[in-house]
């Protein structure tokens, strides 16, 4: 899952693409574990890490 939340940083990369990467087949199912895990579906923690790097800036 470490690679995974990398991953969701990478814009141009689809969540489904992502979920492929680290070896789900099922993007349904990478989205149910990652959120497990994270406690926020890819795609809030992809905006919310951007919205976090931003304020860095």
């Amino acid at each position: 899952m470490q690679k995974a939340k990398e991953l969701p940083l990478q814009r141009e990369m689809k969540i489904r693409k992502i979920g492929r990467a680290v070896g789900f087949e099922s993007a349904a199912y990478f989205t149910r574990c990652f959120k497990k895990m994270t406690q926020l579906s890819p795609q809030e923690f992809r905006d919310g890490k951007r919205v976090a790097a931003e304020a860095l800036e």
